[in-house]
């Protein structure tokens, strides 16, 4: 396992995340429980 390598003189971390696949609409919703259990939800 490598947590980072070198590439072509460049540095690369693996560990960069995921992009979202639904991504917030409005950040101050965040930490709005009762909001982000309505989104999950209704994508199911």
């Amino acid at each position: 396992m490598r947590p980072a390598f070198t590439k072509n003189g460049s540095f690369y971390v693996i560990d960069q995340g995921a992009a979202p696949e639904l991504p917030l609409q409005f950040p101050e919703s965040f930490y709005d429980r009762a909001a982000r259990t309505d989104t999950i939800n209704s994508i199911m």
